[in-house]
């Protein structure tokens, strides 16, 4: 099967206020195409910085990261902003839902970061795909206020898949 992430982490130092606190030391992670995974340790062993190196918002590690082939210790601040827009998809604990807009502009809050040459690019038909099969179209024109909490994690998982 193919690797989808390839990541070796030698030390991740974490800092606070009081102590340095060095956690994922010699930490190895391969995932393979369709392969799924479950991410459980105690408080502070280090999951949400391992989802932070995952999911390329945190740099500050000693190691080396593959993501779908291709390194990543290379890539510039625009180029990871462009991989975590197209390639990554966040469903998190809390809706992250923004009130003001109704379910529908939340889900395509990700087209509006994509790329030039990739707006427009089977917008409406990848949208249609997602929002028929998480089955949502019914609450496409609530607010997240509006919603119940089933409907609101849909909605963030439609968002996450969406590119």
């Amino acid at each position: 099967m193919t690797k989808i992430i390839d990541l070796s982490v030698k030390e991740k130092i974490y800092k606070s206020k009081k102590a340095q606190i060095s956690i994922l030391n010699n930490f190895r992670l391969e995932v393979a195409a369709g392969e799924k995974i479950a991410i459980v340790g105690e408080s502070g062993a280090g999951k949400s910085s391992l989802l932070n190196i995952v999911g390329l918002l945190d740099r500050n590690y000693s190691g080396e990261y593959t993501l779908f082939g291709s390194p990543t210790n290379q890539l510039h601040t625009s180029q990871l902003a462009q991989w975590r827009n197209q390639r990554i998809g966040f469903v998190l604990q809390e809706s992250a839902l923004i009130n003001s807009l109704t379910v529908e502009d939340n889900i395509k809050l990700p087209f509006l970061y994509a790329s030039p040459d990739k707006k427009g690019v089977g917008e409406i038909e990848d949208f249609d795909t997602v929002v028929s099969a998480i089955e949502i179209r019914h609450i496409l024109k609530k607010k997240p206020l509006e919603c119940s909490g089933g409907e609101k994690a849909r909605a963030v998982f439609a968002r996450g898949i969406i590119m």
